[in-house]
C-alpha cells in the first residue's frame, strides 16, 4: 500500500470505526470501490448496491467489481412505486432539495436492508476532488475557496441527511472522505493539478488509487448515483405527468 496522504487518512479513519463488520454503500465507482478495498484489510465487509430495474451502468459495474474484489455484494431491488414511496420522506431529510431528494430516495430501503450497524458512505469525494461539472466552471482564484465551502457545508447537509436516516434504522452512518486533513492536503496542490481531467473528474483521487483499485475502476467516467441507476428518469417522468 503506497504512503500516499489521501489513503493513509482515510484508512485511519476507517480504522477508527470499532464494529468488526461493516457494510458499504456501493456502486463500482472508484470511492466505494476505494472505500471497500481499504475497509476488508481490518473488517468483515459486505457491499450493498441499489438495483433499480437492472437499468443504469451502476449494477454493472458494482457487480464486476465486487466479483474482482472478492466481496459479498447485496442488491438492494427497488421498483418505480417504492421510489415515488419513499420520495416524501427524503424531501423532507433533504430539507426541500429536489436534487438531494432524488439521492436520498433509493438510499432509504439500502440503509433499511443493511444488516450490519455501521454503514460507510463516500461522501464527500466531489468536493474534495471536484466531482461535479460546475466545479470546471468556477475561477481560478475563486476555486480553493468555493470548494472548501461546499465541503464544509456537507455537515449540515448531505452528511446530516444520511446521519439522521441511518439513526432512524437504527445505524451509524460513517464518512471516512470527511476530513480537513483531506482537504488540506488536496488545496496544497495547484489549481491546474486539483482541476486536472476535466472528462473523467477527481484527478488526485484517481492517482492515489493507482494499483490499489482495479484498473477498469479507477479509469472508470464518474456519474451520479441518480444517474448511474437511472432513478432520476422516475421523477422526470413523474413530473412531466403532474403538468
Amino acid at each position: 500500500m503506497p504512503d500516499n496522504p489521501i489513503i493513509r487518512i482515510v484508512k485511519e479513519n476507517i480504522d477508527r470505526i470499532e464494529a468488526p463488520e461493516v457494510a458499504i454503500s456501493f456502486s463500482g465507482g472508484i470511492d466505494s470501490t476505494l472505500l471497500a478495498v481499504l475497509a476488508r484489510q481490518s473488517k468483515k465487509v459486505t457491499l450493498y448496491t441499489i438495483n433499480f430495474e437492472e437499468r443504469g451502468e451502476d449494477i454493472h459495474y458494482a457487480r464486476k467489481a465486487a466479483q474482482e474484489l472478492g466481496l459479498p455484494l447485496v442488491e438492494v431491488k427497488i421498483t418505480r412505486e417504492e421510489l415515488e414511496k419513499n420520495f416524501p420522506k427524503a424531501l423532507e431529510l433533504a430539507k426541500g432539495d429536489v436534487v438531494k431528494a432524488h439521492v436520498l430516495a433509493p438510499l432509504i430501503k439500502l440503509v433499511k436492508e443493511v444488516k450490519e450497524k455501521d454503514l460507510l458512505f463516500g461522501a464527500g469525494t466531489e468536493e474534495l476532488f471536484m466531482g461535479y461539472d460546475r466545479h470546471y466552471s468556477f475561477p481560478k482564484e475563486e476555486l480553493k475557496q468555493r470548494l472548501k465551502e461546499e465541503f464544509e457545508a456537507l455537515e449540515r447537509n448531505e452528511i446530516r441527511a444520511l446521519r439522521e436516516l441511518c439513526e432512524s434504522e437504527g445505524k451509524r452512518a460513517h464518512f471516512p472522505y470527511y476530513d480537513k486533513r483531506l482537504l488540506e492536503y488536496v488545496h496544497s496542490f495547484p489549481e491546474e493539478v486539483i482541476a486536472k481531467d476535466k472528462e473523467r473528474k477527481k484527478h488526485l483521487l484517481r492517482e492515489s488509487a493507482k494499483g490499489i483499485v482495479p484498473e477498469f475502476v479507477r479509469t472508470r467516467k464518474k456519474k451520479a448515483l441518480q444517474y448511474g441507476t437511472k432513478v432520476v428518469e422516475v421523477f422526470r417522468k413523474a413530473r412531466r405527468a403532474q403538468r
